[in-house]
């Protein structure tokens, strides 16, 4: 195995990261702001926030793994992202929209990932 100096990312994976990694970023502090009352939001439930803000959260420290060549980002990202989805089908949230949307998302990372899986630790 390479060392971690050693290794290339392609450019696009690593700007589809950065932007991944400055919207959940943004995507955390969004939710804290609305939770804190800062920040006005369409209603919903503080529960929610919370779990969208939670996901955001692990996004961000996944992402940051990935770009630091750590496969568990992958795999944080992708349990999280089940775990969103799954509580937003049951309470019945979930849009086809969102879902496709998703699955798109989840579709390119996976694929720009893949030619890299080797160099992860």
């Amino acid at each position: 195995m390479q060392s971690v100096n050693d290794r290339k990312r392609s450019t696009e994976l690593t700007a589809i990261l950065g932007i991944f990694e400055v919207v959940s970023l943004l995507g955390l502090v969004y939710c804290a702001l609305v939770l804190a009352g800062v920040q006005n939001a369409q209603p919903m439930p503080a529960w929610r926030l919370m779990i969208y803000g939670a996901w955001f959260g692990v996004s961000a420290v996944s992402v940051y793994a990935m770009l630091h060549w750590k496969r568990w980002g992958a795999y944080g990202l992708a349990v999280a992202t089940l775990v969103v989805t799954v509580v937003d089908i049951v309470k019945g949230f979930a849009t086809w929209g969102g879902a496709s949307l998703g699955l798109i998302v989840a579709v390119l990372v996976a694929a720009y990932l893949r030619p890299h899986w080797v160099d992860f630790e």
